[in-house]
């Protein structure tokens, strides 16, 4: 289990996502109570959505596909068993933080992109591009973004314990933003590729460096100057330079390609974050969450489910050719991020949100049992 970075963070992470939303879900229809008196349930589902389902893919799609990006040595073995420990313990600690000392959980909660930064220095010190360094400060920020949280509700601030959590989605973004830039139109050229497409994917490196850097202007005003003017035309400049992105990577190309399409969908979804947040900057009933739902559920979650579909099938020997029922948690994840935003809309709220987490939770249900044992047995022998 222990030989590549994807084998235990898709097993934990994708068996904790339908159990997380199930108990929020639980929680937040009174059914049951889970959550701390020193934390509200919107900044504990926040948190655990942020730094244990999204942390644990993240992981493990960096451990992964860095040695294959910039030629490092891949971290297996006892290093990778230990951060896959920090990520177990940060969860215990967690759900028992009522009856621990906060700044112990704060501690072990914290620590997992502190060792994982640490442990990526070596080997980026031996690739050829120094812009994979790039990682380093935004591991460090998602390391600071959850002591900032614990800091903040150790003082009681439950405003700046939302602010922490909220650097970490715009560090996400920013994240989102670097590696859907190189994946996206790569994958997507090898799928025209695969279908006689005789053209070539171009990058332009000014709207690459554009892209990612009103990625990171978005993130600073809606932190710094959220409702401002600033604020909006941020938003507006990042929804115009990500969408000329968008428009050369040929999706409609691949619709026949789900694997692909699903990705270019997700990237739809952080066009629609970027609207709503102008849209509600600007003063229209748009509620405070929706561009952030827009992004976890609609971007990341569908990021998330192609890639993992992707890794488990060809890091383990098996043929890039997902299933019906995988092809089915794809459209339930989209369903699910529709629903959550019409939610506040509706006149039956409580129910389009619970309808909302069953199709989040069955989608990512669904590639846990589809590909979990994937993740505990040997891969198959490469052909050829």
């Amino acid at each position: 289990m222990f030989v590549s970075g994807f084998r235990p963070f898709y097993f934990l992470g994708t068996l904790y996502a339908p159990l997380l939303v199930l108990i929020w879900l639980a929680e937040y229809s009174g059914l049951a109570g889970f959550s701390s008196s020193e934390i509200s349930l919107s900044q504990w589902h926040g948190h655990e959505m942020l730094f244990g389902f999204a942390a644990a893919v993240i992981s493990g799609f960096l451990l992964t596909a860095l040695p294959g990006w910039a030629a490092t040595p891949e971290i297996h073995g006892a290093k990778l068993a230990f951060l896959s420990f920090l990520w177990l313990a940060g969860r215990v600690v967690f759900w028992f933080s009522a009856q621990l000392p906060l700044p112990l959980v704060a501690i072990v909660d914290s620590s997992l992109f502190l060792f994982m930064a640490l442990f990526f220095v070596p080997g980026l010190r031996q690739a050829k591009s120094k812009l994979y360094w790039a990682l380093i400060p935004i591991l460090l920020w998602f390391f600071g973004c959850n002591v900032a949280f614990y800091w903040a509700l150790a003082q009681g601030a439950s405003h700046q314990a939302d602010q922490a959590l909220m650097a970490k989605v715009y560090g996400l973004i920013l994240l989102y933003s670097i590696v859907a830039g190189i994946l996206v139109p790569s994958f997507t050229e090898t799928a025209l590729k695969a279908k006689k497409w005789q053209g070539r994917m171009t990058i332009l490196p000014w709207l690459e460096w554009a892209a990612v850097g009103t990625a990171f202007v978005y993130g600073l005003t809606g932190l710094l100057y959220k409702g401002s003017e600033f604020a909006i035309w941020a938003a507006l400049v990042a929804l115009v330079i990500h969408s000329f992105r968008f428009s050369r990577w040929k999706g409609l190309k691949v619709a026949d390609t789900p694997m692909v399409f699903i990705l270019h969908v997700g990237y739809a979804w952080m066009l629609g974050a970027f609207l709503l947040r102008a849209l509600g900057d600007y003063g229209l009933n748009i509620p405070d969450m929706s561009h952030v739902h827009a992004y976890t559920i609609g971007a990341l979650g569908l990021m998330k489910i192609g890639l993992m579909t992707r890794v488990a099938l060809k890091h383990t020997g098996r043929p890039l050719n997902p299933s019906n029922l995988v092809l089915m948690a794809y459209a339930l994840i989209f369903f699910a991020a529709c629903i959550r935003l019409y939610a506040p809309y509706s006149a039956v709220e409580p129910a389009m949100m619970g309808l909302s987490s069953l199709a989040w939770a069955l989608g990512f249900g669904i590639y846990f049992f589809s590909y979990g044992r994937l993740f505990l047995v040997p891969s198959l022998p490469r052909k050829g």
